[in-house]
């Protein structure tokens, strides 16, 4: 038998399963478990497969075809159609897709509320429409103030779009007046039963004695919750089925008293919609025609379908995602609120934390994490996904989107000074960029004592050369001393980044755990205001000026 005409053979034949990409982990048990030949010489066998999987992958599927022909394989090449952008949506209709994201006032907004509003305001940029951010702050017992700011300018950033800004405790108005609506069609209730009585009687597909009042009696008591009846005192219902199969749907609650000030319209109410209420009469009054939501708002949207039929309302298509649990991370905004006001945060953009300001204050490009969400899309299967693998998908697309851009410069973190005989003080001309030449080139000074990492210096040996980039050679002969070797290029040597003890310019490096580096740089960085740039050897990296000093926040490598 002939093991690498056996391996191509299984190579070909996983190929024509995937399009013409053949995936060598399945082949490695294929091959293992056939083949007892394979198994006497493991990593022989593994180089093998390694060697024929990057040969056939490297092969038009045409020349793969020449080849499962040679060797008489009954093989059918797959062709693999990828979906490029979203999928479409149901019933949409060009210039007419409206859709909406809805946040509550909480805080700012984290990296699990940029899946959903960057895939709403996407639909909308596929097919022309309207976006809509809606904040949702009819629960007075949970909003922070500052929020009202921070959302606005967080689904602008993320989102690149441009919204129409709804802001729910603004409309109680309308909210007041649908509920009226409803009292007096007979479609609503208000109900004095004690909650768990209630309970008792729906669990049992029962009415309860509140359902059957006239609308002119529900009325007298919409009025009494306005003003004398007290927190827990009385709901208003929507009538659904009582006999529905899902116990949570029966006669859902819509409106409940809450004494609690808000902090936009004080004690000027104290009847509050709840939120399946509200979102139905938004949806409805801003001409939703589309609605993205988890698969654990099924239930209400079966509720909300309900008061669509009230009212003779066209219901929205509804799509019900899955959820993406980022594991190895806690999502909490109320918490991270509380630790910002112990101080244990320095505030909503601190760079440890998976918030949207903080990463645009690292200098991350909101279109990475748009491509992200356009190649998720809305599938309806829950995802897990570990938080750093969701990061090196982020970071490759980020880097895929500034590497062109970003001019590179040096960066020496922890300084050491060496010292350098026999040359003299020079400028040296070095590109921005090795394949951008229109961001120009930046001058380097030479000097006699230079500085470079401490890492560099405590792993250059005595004796041993290494390369100062775009200068020269040189070669130690003690820890901080060395003597220069002529400029041509040698094989092998290490290449390391350099700054002059006399022309540079101090810059802090923030890290993403919130650690300090500090360092020097070329003093052509003292021009730049905010700008995402490549240290050479570190990593890219948002320099801004902060009062009088340089500061670096490290995007990735």
């Amino acid at each position: 038998m002939n093991l690498e005409n056996e391996i191509k053979k299984l190579v070909l034949a996983n190929a024509g399963q995937h399009g013409g990409k053949a995936h060598a982990s399945a082949i490695i048990s294929q091959v293992m478990g056939k083949i007892s030949e394979a198994r006497t010489n493991p990593k022989e066998t593994i180089a093998l497969i390694d060697k024929n999987v990057n040969e056939i992958n490297k092969m038009s599927m045409k020349d793969q075809l020449i080849e499962i022909k040679k060797l008489g394989l009954s093989v059918t090449i797959k062709k693999v159609i990828r979906r490029i952008g979203l999928p479409e949506l149901k019933n949409a209709k060009k210039g007419k897709v409206i859709m909406r994201f809805e946040p509550s006032p909480s805080g700012a907004l984290h990296v699990g509320h940029a899946f959903v509003s960057i895939l709403n305001s996407e639909y909308v940029k596929k097919y022309g429409g309207k976006f809509i951010l809606r904040i949702s702050d009819t629960n007075a017992e949970n909003i922070c103030e500052e929020a009202y700011k921070l959302i606005p300018k967080d689904v602008e950033w993320i989102t690149g779009s441009k919204f129409e800004l709804v802001i729910q405790s603004d409309r109680m108005e309308s909210y007041y007046k649908y509920a009226k609506e409803v009292l007096e069609k007979g479609h609503a209730y208000v109900c004095t039963c004690e909650s768990l009585k209630f309970r008792d009687l729906i669990n049992k597909k029962t009415a309860c004695p509140c359902r059957d009042k006239t609308p002119k009696e529900n009325m007298a008591d919409w009025n009494k919750m306005l003003t004398t009846y007290k927190p827990g005192d009385a709901v208003v219902r929507i009538k659904t089925d009582i006999t529905h199969k899902n116990p949570a749907i029966r006669d859902w609650p819509a409106f409940r008293i809450n004494d609690t000030p808000h902090p936009r319209t004080g004690k000027k109410y104290r009847v509050w919609p709840l939120m399946n209420f509200a979102v139905t009469i938004d949806d409805h009054d801003y001409g939703l025609t589309h609605i993205i939501r988890g698969k654990d708002h099924l239930t209400n949207s079966e509720r909300q379908k309900y008061l669509y039929t009230h009212m003779g309302w066209k219901i929205p298509e509804f799509i019900h995602i899955g959820r993406i649990n980022f594991t190895g991370l806690k999502l909490s905004t109320s918490t991270t609120r509380k630790l910002i006001d112990e101080g244990k945060y320095l505030g909503w953009d601190d760079v440890r934390l998976p918030f949207l300001q903080a990463f645009k204050k690292r200098g991350y490009k909101p279109e990475a994490f748009q491509k992200f969400v356009t190649m998720v899309g809305p599938s309806p299967a829950d995802k897990s996904v570990s938080f750093e693998s969701f990061m090196k998908t982020i970071n490759s697309y980020n880097k895929a989107l500034i590497d062109p851009i970003a001019p590179r410069y040096f960066f020496v973190p922890k300084p050491t000074k060496i010292k350098i005989t026999g040359i003299k003080t020079s400028n040296i001309e070095a590109p921005k960029h090795p394949d951008n030449q229109k961001l120009g080139k930046r001058i380097l000074v030479k000097t006699e004592e230079l500085y470079i990492s401490k890492d560099d210096a405590e792993r250059i040996k005595k004796g041993e050369k290494v390369r100062l980039k775009y200068s020269g050679n040189i070669k130690f002969t003690t820890a901080n001393k060395a003597t220069q070797e002529g400029k041509e290029l040698v094989k092998g040597i290490p290449i390391i980044q350099w700054v002059s003890t006399t022309a540079n310019v101090p810059v802090k490096l923030i890290l993403p755990d919130g650690k300090k580096l500090i360092g020097f740089s070329e003093t052509a960085l003292k021009d730049i205001t905010d700008c995402v740039v490549q240290f050479e050897r570190v990593g890219f990296a948002r320099v801004v000026k902060e009062g009088n000093d340089i500061v670096a926040y490290l995007l990735h490598k």
